[in-house]
């Protein structure tokens, strides 16, 4: 069931767009230094994404390090955290907003 719902969710025209954008998106965004607004990243461990977990985990930390007012949340689920660890994410949102 769960395959199911990811399926429908992430196989749009939409999603597969966004992702054939990703590399002229990056970059548009320019400098993370210019954030002005706090930033929480949900980390996932890795596994499962296509990247070495050590790459993975390096690069996750090398992105928030260059945000001024950034904050790393390390989640021991794969990629999808928002799917995963949602109540975990809810929790932390209320607590910081």
């Amino acid at each position: 069931m769960y395959r199911a719902v990811f399926y429908q969710k992430t196989q749009t025209i939409n999603m597969i767009n966004e992702i054939k954008q990703i590399s002229d998106n990056v970059k548009k965004l320019g400098s993370y230094l210019d954030i002005k607004i706090p930033v929480i990243l949900f980390c996932s461990n890795g596994r499962g994404t296509g990247f070495e977990v050590e790459h993975w985990l390096k690069c996750q930390a090398n992105f928030i390090s260059q945000i001024r007012h950034g904050q790393k949340i390390n989640l021991d689920c794969t990629h999808y955290v928002h799917d995963i660890a949602y109540k975990k994410i809810a929790a932390v949102i209320k607590e910081n907003f």
